[in-house]
């Protein structure tokens, strides 16, 4: 005897129906809108690669986006937070940040349609550092592209997956003076200042400290 087969039922439609996509696609920019944050999105240019590892030499970051972002963590930060290594003391925050794929192509980047790893997301307040949240450079390292699910099926958001900049020696050009200025290894919220690897007058200035290499007695004193 042959088993009857239940169907779905043909007068609902939950996978292409466009109507209740772009509902749902109001409902999450909104909610982005309301909850999130104020972020600069800063692409990268690679000027020059490594033909053998393949890892930019020489970088450049120009023009930056403002764009809405969501910390899903409640603006908590992973990472080891804030510790001593043999560079000095430095920050070390990860943080995921969700924002809509509709307002991302609202952006229009040059040659982008989404979202890259090892651009640069800003977050802070450019008339108040003392008094923002966080004030600090995120690095990109994944982009989740099918995040958080497939409602009514389509995907709508992206999201970031970010661990602090690590600064060296790349030229930062987003056309707002305050955060170019944080490449100065002088200004306080610096990238440069806050890691001693990329600022070459700190390595130079305890170099002098050292003993000259000399071949009969490589061991100085000790």
């Amino acid at each position: 005897m042959r088993r009857s087969v239940i169907a779905t039922n043909r007068y609902f439609n939950h996978l292409n129906q466009a109507s209740e996509q772009n509902l749902f696609e109001d409902l999450v920019v909104e909610q982005i809108q309301l909850f999130g944050y104020n972020v600069l999105y800063i692409p990268r240019t690679v000027i020059e690669l490594d033909n053998i590892l393949g890892d930019p030499v020489k970088t450049i970051y120009e023009k930056a986006y403002q764009i809405e972002a969501l910390l899903p963590d409640a603006g908590n930060f992973g990472g080891d937070q804030n510790i001593m290594s043999k560079f000095g003391f430095r920050q070390n925050q990860t943080a995921e940040f969700m924002i809509a794929k509709r307002r991302f192509t609202e952006l229009g980047i040059p040659g982008y349609t989404q979202p890259r790893s090892g651009d640069l997301v800003f977050m802070g307040d450019l008339d108040n550092p003392n008094g923002s949240f966080t004030y600090n450079f995120f690095e990109i390292n994944n982009v989740l592209y099918d995040y958080p699910g497939f409602e009514f099926g389509r995907q709508y958001c992206y999201k970031l997956m970010c661990e602090n900049f690590t600064y060296s020696h790349e030229k930062i050009r987003s056309g707002f003076k305050t955060i170019d200025d944080l490449e100065t290894p002088e200004n306080p919220y610096s990238p440069a200042g806050q890691d001693g690897s990329a600022n070459n007058d700190s390595v130079k200035q305890a170099a002098e400290t050292l003993m000259k290499w000399d071949t009969g007695n490589p061991f100085g004193d000790f």
